[in-house]
């Protein structure tokens, strides 16, 4: 009988098949994980509020105001207990907003317009109203 250092033949190929199939079950439970919490976390809505506010600002004229409505964000919001005046901010001189709605840093997303930008929260909508800088 052939004996191998470790024992016999046959426990290395069950040795290497047991550690890849660890391996693989791993690897898959961390990518479901990590598709299952995009797809209903706020990752998803931060980009859409940011993307959404930038491009309306963008096209916004002077003396505008716009509203958005926050009932598709209103359970995250409620489930982080996060403060309204936090999750949206806009900053006019760098030409930045930034939607937070988790515990990370939030999406960030430019707009071009040069005019001065304004928000307010009211009856869980976005108000932004658009003036010319003085």
């Amino acid at each position: 009988m052939n004996w191998n250092k470790r024992g016999e033949a046959g426990d290395t190929l069950i040795t290497e098949t047991v550690i890849f199939i660890i391996l693989n079950l791993i690897f898959f439970s961390a990518l479901f994980y990590f598709v299952y919490s995009a797809g209903n976390s706020a990752l998803v809505y931060e980009q859409v509020y940011a993307k959404g506010i930038a491009t309306a600002i963008d096209s916004a004229k002077p003396e505008t105001v716009i509203i958005f409505g926050l009932e598709r964000i209103e359970k995250i919001i409620k489930s982080e207990k996060l403060n309204l005046d936090k999750v949206f901010s806009i900053d006019d001189k760098k030409h930045i907003i930034l939607v937070t709605l988790g515990k990370g840093g939030g999406y960030s997303y430019k707009f071009f317009s040069d005019y001065k930008i304004a928000k307010s929260l009211e009856n869980n909508k976005l108000k932004i109203t658009i003036s010319k800088n003085e």
